[in-house]
């Protein structure tokens, strides 16, 4: 949909461990970069993507951030 996509980490997949109701969990984490611009409809797709991943990956929750990049 995008064109392209980056992924990486100093240690793919990268570790991560927390805390849900008492219980911890590891996780593997691998960290995705998309750059696209900033629409109503790539929003849309993000909220849709992520409730596909966590039930595709059983997770309570995935962690998807947007910020503003600006090129020079």
């Amino acid at each position: 949909m995008f064109g392209g996509i980056t992924m990486g980490s100093d240690k793919a997949p990268m570790k991560g461990i927390w805390l849900y109701e008492g219980v911890k969990y590891k996780d593997q984490i691998v960290k995705i970069e998309i750059a696209t611009e900033e629409s109503e409809m790539v929003r849309k797709f993000f909220h849709n993507y992520k409730e596909k991943l966590k039930e595709m990956f059983e997770q309570l929750d995935i962690f998807i951030t947007i910020a503003e990049v600006k090129t020079l």
